[in-house]
């Protein structure tokens, strides 16, 4: 009984600590329809609030008060992250309503900043908040040690919901908020100052975040990154409840929290955590309202808008030629290392072009496309690492005990048979996961979460499966690439154009599949799927065969990706790269193949540029870049070029009259 009480306590501290962190993000996602990637960071801004509560109870006040700092701090956060949500809602978010996948876009960049604004005035290492002296300690009950910490947090979060609750169906402004999410037009004909509640919202929202990332102090140290931690944690519990639906929050917290307790009693924390969101995404393949469904505004509606393309066929193949042949001649005027920057950037624009003929023409936004790049990238890997060991294992096993060859290595250790596995396994997981979802009709801001997870999903057994994967450090110190030195500089040239040639290829194959009949059948799921469906089309298999298509491309980019970096690990597979992924098609346009490759060539060259100049700053200028993108340049730098071209047109034809 001792280890059911145990796990029963485990995955109710769980549970308590992802309700408080999902709270706020219940309100901005669930009621405003807003997909905030920088709700991780009002955690983080929380937590910073706590620790200068602190250090000024400890400069400024007796040390008699010092217990004191901690309600007082909780109040502190939640009054400083509200701040920032509304100031964030005006300055923002109140232009992209309607616009999920682009709120989504420009408050990763908005994370982005607020990230190195963190950096810079606390410094990049964690600092620590101590806990009060009434909360240190811990009792026994029924074989459980029960942390005085976790106590306090469950009371902090029944606290919080009371307030939720209190405030959404016991008051009149709650009565507005219901209204505003049911039916915005009703409400705005109504008197209710719509404008108003949305500021207010997200600042509460942003606020019980601020609250979570205090609570978050007494149970380890507080750094710039913290937040990002829980963001996909917090999605899934809101998305597994039921958007929209406070009881919902709950019960996904409780679900996924004791799940994880109970999985991770038997097994290990990283195996625990990669099971449970796997299971989540398993179960919202069949309910995708979640446990409890509630009518908004049509989240599954896909913002995609109309037709972006703006150039025609012959003008899009000529500047991809040009494109082509600047970066053939490259390596004339680079040194080797430069040549392999720019190595590295031609496979992320063949990834670009994969994400665009999902996203641009298909309307389907993958947050997860990492997975694939990074699965490509690790089939090359495993067969360079056992042409690097020879008849030894590879040494990573070693160091983690193993003696024999894992099963699956088997398929690496040839090429021909490292090829197929390269090509074949991003391409069966992608129609597996496809084959599923679209015949579901999951589409939408839940599509783009779900694949989200499955990136968690991912990076967790990737880092945890050290034995087989490398772990963190991933697979490096390869020697030869198809037989050729690895460290020669014509091997690295040969890899160049070899990786040209695909990109050249990938182009070729997408603007061909445009050109026919399922290419138009892909835009017009885009425009309309629901009209298509009923048209006669099977839409599912169409999405299917597209994703899977996009899945392929970006495989073979990850493992054109390896010879350049001379690693692969699991961080090409994280969330924060899938969003990076997605950043190059908006900034360079998306619904146009050459709009994708521009934006993922000049999005790196520019990071890069900045980095290397600025190292300080070069995460608040791309970051600032996204979000004027995003907000100033809705079609990207294409549609600027479009525009340009238009107005002089028109002041020719003015000039001519």
């Amino acid at each position: 009984m001792e280890t059911v009480f145990t796990i029963l306590f485990n995955g109710l501290s769980l549970s308590s600590i992802l309700l408080l962190a999902a709270l706020g993000l219940s309100i901005t996602f669930g009621l405003m329809r807003v997909i905030n990637m920088a709700h991780g960071e009002f955690i983080m801004i929380g937590s910073y609030a706590t620790f200068l509560t602190q250090n000024f109870f400890l400069k400024f006040l007796p040390g008699s008060l010092f217990d004191f700092y901690f309600p007082v701090a909780i109040v502190v956060s939640f009054v400083v992250a509200a701040l920032f949500g509304a100031a964030l809602e005006q300055l923002v978010i109140k232009r992209l309503y309607g616009r999920e996948t682009d709120s989504l876009l420009a408050t990763w960049g908005v994370s982005l900043v607020l990230q190195q604004l963190a950096r810079t005035i606390f410094g990049a290492p964690n600092v620590n908040v101590s806990a009060p002296s009434f909360l240190n300690g811990n009792f026994e009950a029924a074989g459980v040690v029960m942390t005085y910490k976790r106590i306090f947090i469950i009371a902090l979060v029944a606290f919080c919901l009371a307030f939720m609750y209190i405030l959404m169906y016991k008051t009149s402004y709650g009565k507005k908020v219901r209204a505003t999410m049911q039916n915005r037009s009703m409400a705005q004909c109504l008197g209710i100052r719509t404008n108003r509640i949305d500021t207010l919202t997200f600042a509460i929202g942003s606020g019980l975040a601020g609250i979570a990332g205090a609570a978050l102090c007494l149970l380890g140290s507080v750094g710039p990154s913290l937040g990002q931690n829980y963001i996909v944690d917090t999605f899934m519990v809101v998305v597994l409840g039921g958007v929209g639906r406070l009881a919902g929050s709950i019960a996904g917290a409780l679900l996924i929290g004791m799940s994880n307790a109970a999985i991770q009693f038997a097994t290990s924390a990283n195996i625990a955590k990669a099971i449970v969101l796997f299971l989540v995404i398993m179960f919202l393949q069949k309910k995708p309202q979640g446990l409890f469904t509630i009518h908004t505004r049509a989240l599954d509606e896909s913002d995609s808008g109309s037709a972006l393309d703006n150039m025609n066929a012959k003008r899009k193949n000529i500047a991809f030629a040009v494109v082509a042949f600047l970066i053939a001649i490259l390596p004339v005027f680079l040194s080797p290392f430069r040549v392999s920057l720019v190595g590295k950037f031609i496979t992320y624009a063949i990834v670009a072009l994969s994400l665009d003929m999902i996203w641009g023409y298909t309307g389907i936004l993958s947050l997860g496309h990492g997975v694939f790049f990074g699965l490509g990238g690790y089939g090359l890997g495993m067969y360079l690492k056992l042409l690097a060991s020879g008849d030894r294992l590879p040494d990573f096993m070693s160091w983690s005990g193993r003696t024999v060859l894992p099963w699956f290595w088997e398929f690496y250790k040839t090429a021909p048979s490292a090829v197929i596995m390269i090509l074949l396994i991003p391409t069966a997981l992608a129609f597996a996961l496809g084959l599923l979802t679209f015949t579901n009709r999951i589409r939408g801001v839940y599509f783009s979460i779900l694949s989200q997870a499955l990136a968690l999903v991912f990076v967790t057994l990737f880092v945890g499966l050290q034995g087989y994967t490398g772990g963190t450090n991933g697979i490096t110190e390869f020697t030869k690439l198809f037989g050729l030195p690895f460290s020669k500089l014509t091997t690295k040239y040969f890899w160049y154009y070899v990786a040209l040639a695909f990109l050249v290829l990938t182009y070729a194959v997408f603007s061909w599949i445009l050109r026919t009949k399922c290419g138009r059948v892909l835009v017009a799921v885009r425009d309309g799927e629901n009209r298509t469906r009923f048209s006669g089309y099977q839409v599912a298999n169409y999405k299917t065969f597209v994703y899977s298509l996009s899945a392929l491309f970006t495989g073979i980019a990850g493992a054109l990706f390896v010879p350049f970096s001379g690693i692969i690990s699991p961080s090409e597979m994280s969330i924060s790269n899938s969003i990076d992924m997605a950043i190059w098609v908006a900034v360079g346009g998306r619904g146009n193949l050459i709009g994708a490759v521009i934006g993922a060539l000049v999005v790196n060259i520019t990071k890069t540029l900045v980095s290397e100049s600025f190292p300080e700053i070069w995460s608040y200028f791309i970051g600032s870049i996204f979000v004027l993108v995003v907000l100033f340049l809705p079609r990207g730098l294409t549609g600027v070029f479009a525009d340009a071209k238009e107005f002089a047109k028109r002041k020719l034809a003015g000039g001519t009259k």
